[in-house]
């Protein structure tokens, strides 16, 4: 087998073992019990549900990824390869002629535990807040609008309760950005939130080794630390400018309810029940969802 062909295997038997990272989070909620939840546990155990279903998810995906691998590697043994006479000399050849092929398969192993990880934490996230009543709308481009368009910015993970909120009353939505671990990639953030002048942003990770000179950097640049209440209690028990996915929820409410009391105009009010509307209709069939837009709709 030629390599590009290998590759190409590799792919399409990607895209027909791993279901859509949306799909499988959302599963995984009602598995273990979330969708018969109400708003209140949600809200009183936020940190310990994202832990819970990333924990179980990585469980999951860990097994396939073992038998798509088997898989793959299966394709490569033919009788030309395979001999009884001398293993371990049929071995080192085998190895030899496939060295190319290990590499891509695992290169490929690598790109997608990556993006898996990273769609997989949004996801988590998402469901979670919605459970907790709040709307979230996802990957929304808030450029500063210029000459009645906006400016072509990188979009931001969430915004709640929505983009419509966010252009009549900034201050009274919440911008989040996720990311599971920093690194160097903090840095990011901050260009983020100079593009799109948002005011303050807050950063949800489970990263464990934040620096406390990161975490006051980035607060001085009005963007706030949110992990769950074990990364909390065990990594930056002390540092008061780390908050916890409970805390995040809270201020979310909080704000919405002062939004609520704030006079808009139908033009105004029929753009935003519109864009529920279109979620609605995306997240029908999943309960925790839909009953938290329903429940915006009628306010």
């Amino acid at each position: 087998m030629k390599i590009d062909v290998f590759i190409e295997k590799v792919r399409k038997e990607r895209k027909k073992t791993f279901e859509p990272t949306a799909e499988s989070i959302y599963k995984k909620f009602v598995d273990l019990g979330y969708e018969r939840r109400r708003e209140k546990y949600f809200s009183d155990n936020a940190s310990s549900i994202i832990e819970t279903v990333r924990r179980e998810c990585w469980k999951d995906f860990e097994k396939k990824e073992k038998n798509f691998t088997y898989k793959c590697l299966e394709w490569l043994i033919d009788d030309k390869t395979i001999s009884k006479k001398n293993t371990e000399d049929t071995l080192k050849k085998y190895v030899k002629k496939h060295i190319q092929f290990f590499y891509e398969l695992s290169k490929s192993n690598t790109q997608s535990r990556r993006s898996r990880a990273g769609t997989e934490f949004e996801k988590v996230i998402e469901y979670t807040l919605f459970g907790a009543g709040l709307p979230v709308f996802t990957q929304v481009k808030l450029g500063e609008k210029k000459n009645g368009k906006k400016k072509d910015v990188k979009p931001i993970d969430f915004v709640v309760p929505g983009i419509e909120e966010y252009y009549i009353a900034k201050s009274n939505c919440v911008v989040i950005s996720s990311k599971t671990t920093l690194r160097e990639r903090w840095q990011e953030v901050i260009t983020d939130v100079s593009n799109i002048n948002a005011g303050e942003v807050f950063l949800a990770t489970v990263d464990e080794e934040i620096s406390d000179d990161v975490i006051e950097y980035l607060y001085n640049e009005n963007i706030h630390i949110i992990t769950t209440k074990n990364n909390k209690r065990e990594n930056y028990r002390n540092n008061v400018k780390v908050r916890t996915f409970e805390q995040l929820i809270k201020m979310c409410k909080d704000r919405m309810e002062e939004l609520n009391q704030l006079g808009i105009t139908t033009e105004q009010n029929n753009a935003i029940i519109d864009r529920l509307n279109k979620k609605l209709e995306e997240n029908k069939d999943k309960t925790i969802v839909a009953r938290t837009i329903e429940k915006r709709i009628k306010k």
